[in-house]
């Protein structure tokens, strides 16, 4: 625990991680993501425009029919202002140098949060799913969304248990999940029910609505000062044209071609196949070592309660996600992006006795060789592309 936790002392991600931003800066790489390659023209445009323009863009390419000169309504701008500021060291790679970032941080918190909710250190599990090596290099912002939902289910965590610190734990809780939802909108409408089943868990549940209630507000207050300010400045609705555009037309628009129930159950495969896959390789073996009875029976006995509940509540939360996410008929992997990391993290801490057999604890115990992992692992997703 103690060796798990010094990494404070340890300056090694650093100098990591910017020999990682030097090398794509060098062999610049660009996703063959449609989404990737707009978020990286915003910032690049972010940062020959006004300041104004990185609070209230404005499209200034024609996609999808919109005027070059029409204010972006789709999105909110949470992933601009990280990503302008790393444009000015490294103009053609802003975006990706910002979300490379995001992930080192996602890692680095996971790795506290690990060892202080479950005393291990399950981030380096995190490297070898795929999802990880889809998304190192790209300039989509779901990273935003992730560590910050990993912050304030910490936060939670921390308001649990603390007895001086709840309002100081509570405050971040809610910051936390604001900052989500700047970055990525609507989806950060599932943090405040994640804090709710998240205390269901430890039946908390006076706390549970306590506190998502206070995270809700903080939400829906953050969305009404944007709108606010948006209308402000470029005297339009933002909010209008967002839950119209990307809610009600794009994830809830009936498709007439099949049935109600066909397509939901489209959706729900689709989802849930990703989530599985994207979640390889624990996510197979939590399956083949639930298969029986008695295996189910030994990692309860194995973990100490808190852990149990802990792991339990991550695969819930995952598979949670996933099923109001299939009510939409948009299909996306990114959006339930958060999901492949909570069904790695459940799952590993349920597999974690019988995996002690067979790998040295120094792998996930050593926080230097974490970051070293990352660091290979963020090298060879480039090398790959370049040999491609």
């Amino acid at each position: 625990m103690k060796n798990t936790l010094s990494f404070f002392r340890w300056p090694i991600w650093i100098p990591l991680y910017f020999s990682v931003v030097i090398f794509y800066s060098y062999f610049p790489f660009y996703s063959n993501s449609n989404d990737s390659k707009y978020y990286a023209e915003q910032v690049v445009r972010a940062k020959n425009a006004p300041l104004k323009e990185t609070f209230f863009p404005k499209w200034g390419t024609n996609y999808w029919s919109f005027s070059e000169k029409d204010y972006i309504k789709d999105h909110f701008p949470g992933h601009l202002i990280l990503g302008r500021f790393f444009s000015e060291l490294i103009p053609s790679q802003g975006a990706q140098a910002a979300q490379m970032l995001l992930q080192m941080l996602f890692f680095l918190l996971s790795l506290v949060v690990s060892c202080h909710l479950f005393k291990m250190n399950i981030t380096i599990s995190f490297v070898f799913i795929p999802i990880t090596f889809i998304y190192t290099a790209r300039a989509n912002h779901e990273y935003g969304l992730l560590f910050f939902t990993i912050l304030s289910l910490w936060a939670v965590f921390s308001f649990l248990k603390s007895t001086q610190h709840k309002g100081l734990f509570l405050c971040l809780a809610c910051v936390s999940t604001m900052l989500a939802f700047m970055i990525k909108g609507a989806s950060a409408l599932l943090l405040p029910f994640g804090h709710f089943l998240f205390l269901c868990f430890f039946k908390e549940y006076k706390k549970a609505f306590l506190v998502s209630f206070f995270t809700t507000i903080s939400l829906f207050s953050m969305g009404a000062i944007f709108e606010q300010l948006f209308h402000h400045y470029t005297g339009e609705s933002f909010l209008n044209f967002y839950i119209s555009s990307q809610i009600l037309q794009r994830s809830l628009e009936a498709n007439g071609d099949i049935s109600f129930f066909s397509r939901k159950l489209q959706n729900l495969t689709y989802y849930f196949t990703r989530l599985f896959l994207y979640s390889l390789p624990w996510s197979l073996f939590l399956l083949l070592n639930f298969w029986k009875k008695e295996e189910r029976l030994k990692i309860k006995e194995k973990l100490t309660i808190e852990q149990f509940r802990l792991s339990n509540f991550f695969i819930s939360y995952a598979f949670s996600w996933a099923l109001i996410f299939s009510y939409s008929d948009r299909f996306a992997s990114r959006y339930i992006f958060p999901c492949f990391y909570f069904l790695a993290l459940g799952s590993f801490v349920q597999l974690w006795p019988f995996l002690q057999r067979f790998l040295s604890p120094i792998l996930f115990t050593n926080h230097l060789l974490t970051a070293l992992t990352w660091t290979l692992m963020a090298l060879s997703h480039g090398f790959f592309f370049l040999l491609k």
